[in-house]
């Protein structure tokens, strides 16, 4: 008995090749775009839900985009020292009733005194816009590579 031979043609190939020849800085670009257009987003909601007493929280929550070796990355965050307080609650309060925070999160809590419930703002606003994120980060991939 022989050996059957199957051919496979491929067309376009070439014009694949060099669509992504050099197509990683148009793709990293395209990402970083999307990624500080949902961070500015993304922003704009945690300060809307974030509590307020002097403002001050508010006022230090922010973005900062980079594209390095490891790609490129989008950090949100509130550059205070009670952010986390307020995001995730204190002492008996807190770990009572910290729910629409991140579940992925552990914080440890200090029992013993009454401490503060937990007034989610980051988490929250990220969940808002995690799948506007992931549709808009495809699609500017995609268009990169058109």
């Amino acid at each position: 008995m022989g050996t059957e031979t199957k051919t496979l043609e491929l067309r376009g190939v070439d014009e694949l090749l060099k669509k992504l020849n050099g197509a990683d800085g148009k793709i990293r670009a395209a990402i970083a775009a999307a990624l500080e257009k949902n961070a500015l987003a993304i922003v704009g909601a945690a300060k809307r839900r974030a509590p307020v007493d002097t403002g001050d929280l508010r006022g230090m929550i922010g973005y900062n985009v980079d594209s390095g070796a490891r790609g490129v990355t989008a950090t949100i965050s509130a550059h205070t020292e009670y952010a986390v307080y307020v995001e995730f609650g204190t002492g008996d309060a807190g770990d009572k009733n910290h729910s629409g925070t991140d579940p992925a999160a552990k914080p440890t809590y200090t029992s013993g005194f009454a401490g503060m419930d937990a007034y989610p703002y980051l988490y929250p606003a990220f969940k808002a816009y995690e799948k506007i994120l992931k549709d808009d980060i495809a699609n500017a991939a995609k268009s990169a590579l058109k």
